[in-house]
């Protein structure tokens, strides 16, 4: 996956980004790459970023309520 948007995407998520949600480097890198097989079009915007962090979160486990899907 390319460095420069997982970069950006810890950006945000990473320990002491600014949504700080503790996202690992590799959960970013399994993210993107599912993101990336499962879109349309991946273009690595705010969009995509955000597809990741909710991909990670499911991931991990955690329930996403309706607001936030």
């Amino acid at each position: 996956m390319n460095e420069g948007f997982l970069n950006y995407v810890l950006q945000f998520y990473g320990p002491g980004g600014l949504y700080d949600i503790k996202m690992t480097p590799d959960e970013a890198d399994r993210g993107a790459r599912i993101v990336s097989m499962l879109a349309r079009e991946f273009v690595g915007d705010s969009v995509d970023r955000e597809k990741v962090r909710d991909v990670v979160r499911v991931i991990r486990g955690e329930k996403l309520t309706k607001l936030e899907i």
